[in-house]
């Protein structure tokens, strides 16, 4: 299976939840809310420090963990291929101002030219794929 055809199926199942931005999609169980907060510290947890650093938050679906990034961050980009749940992100952090926005896979993520080299999050490594 080629890297494009991998992540074209990646992309084909998470458009199954593209009209449901919420937490239970991103985690994919039902009862996601009463979890989410506890996922959401281990996961934190185990990242180095990341005060005043760049942060590519890849996958980042409806931004749970850009909000966290965003508060000690310089700056974050948040990136996930899937427009509705970026514009969910969009809304949950519109009070944020050093979050930047990009529709698109880890692949052909987009940086500007003049940023230092990003500290990168990446929740999920089984849609990433390179050939």
């Amino acid at each position: 299976m080629t890297a494009e055809v991998r992540r074209d199926l990646f992309k084909n199942f998470w458009d199954r939840y593209s009209d449901k931005p919420d937490t239970n999609s991103m985690m994919l169980n039902h009862t996601a809310n009463d979890l989410e907060a506890s996922d959401r510290a281990d996961i934190l947890s185990s990242l180095p420090l990341l005060t005043n650093k760049d942060v590519v938050d890849i996958g980042a679906g409806i931004g749970r963990f850009t909000t966290v990034l965003a508060e000690t961050a310089r700056w974050v980009l948040s990136t996930d291929f899937i427009e509705s749940f970026i514009g969910k992100s969009q809304e949950r952090n519109a009070h944020i101002g050093n979050i930047s926005y990009q529709i698109g896979d880890a692949v052909n993520l987009r940086m500007e030219d003049n940023r230092s080299p990003p500290s990168l999050t990446f929740i999920v490594f089984d849609s990433l794929s390179i050939s």
